[in-house]
């Protein structure tokens, strides 16, 4: 191809950027809808992207397919997804050897769900 394994890697690296990037604008556009009272809208948006037998998903779309659960009074699917999406982010942060911001508001949400499903 002519391409040496550094340039792939750049072109790996940017391709996972591209796709994470547009990963976090779904999330806020469910967000948004769900802020909107669209939380049917906003699951069928997701589901589309991120359908739930899928847990490989981008975190972006996790947490928003988390949100748009919990949007609909779904506890349990709720807190599936943001167990998942606290462990991999925490898996994230430990390979940077620095806790993000995210992960304390991954926490709280998936802490949250967990005390929406003790009531």
């Amino acid at each position: 191809s002519g391409l040496s394994p550094t340039s792939m890697r750049i072109g790996d690296i940017m391709g996972n950027s591209v796709r994470n990037l547009v990963a976090r604008q779904d999330e806020l556009k469910a967000l948004a809808m769900i802020e909107k009272g669209q939380a049917e809208e906003a699951k069928q948006m997701i589901l589309a992207l991120a359908p739930h037998q899928d847990p490989e998903q981008l975190l972006s779309h996790l947490r928003a397919r988390a949100r748009v659960y919990a949007a609909l009074g779904d506890w349990e699917k709720a807190l599936a997804d943001a167990e998942t999406v606290t462990r991999r982010r925490a898996r994230m942060d430990a390979d940077m050897s620095e806790l993000s911001a995210q992960l304390g508001k991954d926490e709280a949400f998936r802490d949250e769900m967990k005390a929406r499903l003790e009531q």
